[in-house]
């Protein structure tokens, strides 16, 4: 019986039924929580990676194109997308981690200070040497994460444009840094 419940369910799933997809949402996105948790170890940011998945799922109707024999396969799918979100989400934060501080600091230059928010609010301050062009391409790309196709799209600019406006901002506040670090570093 159980099992040609399931069977139904998926039929409808695969079929686009609102229904069944609320059922997908309501067995399974705590369980998604806890798999995107386990990786980011952020509760907030997990739940927004998983709602973000239901919602691009809904609007995509991801599982109208691919039917699933059973459950299992269902489940497998839902946590290696979700896994690969997460790791995604991952990723960016450290390399965007990473990009600010190679922004405020030069590679052969001695860190005077480990403090990360001290570094970002610094940052922050020198963005007000950028035109309001190259600093709004920069808080999207860099605070924002959005990639240059989606911020050329919100801007409706060209990709190119983007890149230019990003390339100048850089080299703006690696320079406004440098100076900043280095004007800090004559009082040792």
């Amino acid at each position: 019986m159980q099992e040609l419940q399931n069977q139904q369910f998926l039929r409808k799933l695969s079929e686009g039924n609102p229904v069944a997809f609320d059922e997908l949402y309501v067995r399974y996105r705590a369980w998604l929580v806890v798999v995107s948790i386990t990786i980011l170890k952020d509760e907030m940011v997990a739940e927004e990676i998983v709602q973000d998945f239901f919602l691009k799922a809904w609007k995509e109707q991801i599982f109208c194109q691919s039917e699933f024999p059973s459950l299992e396969q269902l489940k497998g799918y839902l946590y290696k997308y979700v896994k690969n979100l997460s790791f995604n989400k991952l990723r960016s934060e450290i390399y965007r981690r990473k990009r600010l501080e190679e922004i405020m600091i030069p590679a052969n230059h001695i860190i005077m200070t480990n403090d990360f928010d001290l570094k970002l609010s610094q940052i922050e301050g020198a963005l007000h040497y950028l035109s309001p062009k190259e600093r709004i391409t920069f808080e999207l790309a860099f605070f924002h994460q959005l990639t240059r196709k989606e911020i050329a799209a919100r801007l409706n600019v060209s990709i190119n444009t983007v890149k230019t406006q990003l390339l100048f901002s850089v080299r703006k506040l690696r320079e406004k840094l440098n100076n900043s670090v280095n004007s800090n570093t004559d009082d040792y």
